[in-house]
């Protein structure tokens, strides 16, 4: 594991190219808008949310205190609450919904 980040529990020193950032903003937006439909998001509403990655996941995490961050992989997306739970568990939540 990389080391984490004091204040989201999230991985920090795998860095993503743009295009992959880009990416993921884009299918975070679409995944966040069919979530809630009365309130779509784009991706450019997403362009400040720092990208990095752990392993197979891109994580995504909003600017500021952040107590939901997503976790995209091939398989899906999830999210956790780092107030409630560890990265390392969310982490393996993500992976055990393949």
């Amino acid at each position: 594991m990389s080391s984490q980040d004091a204040g989201t529990g999230q991985a920090g020193d795998q860095v993503v190219s743009a295009d992959e950032a880009a990416r993921a903003r884009a299918r975070l937006a679409s995944w966040l808008s069919a979530e809630d439909p009365e309130d779509p998001v784009t991706a450019d509403e997403l362009l400040d949310w720092p990208v990095t990655r752990e392993d197979e996941f891109l994580v995504l995490v909003p600017p500021g205190y952040a107590n939901q961050v997503y976790l995209l992989a091939d398989h899906g997306i999830s999210w956790y609450a780092p107030s409630r739970q560890s990265f390392e568990d969310a982490l393996a939540v993500a992976r055990a919904q393949r």
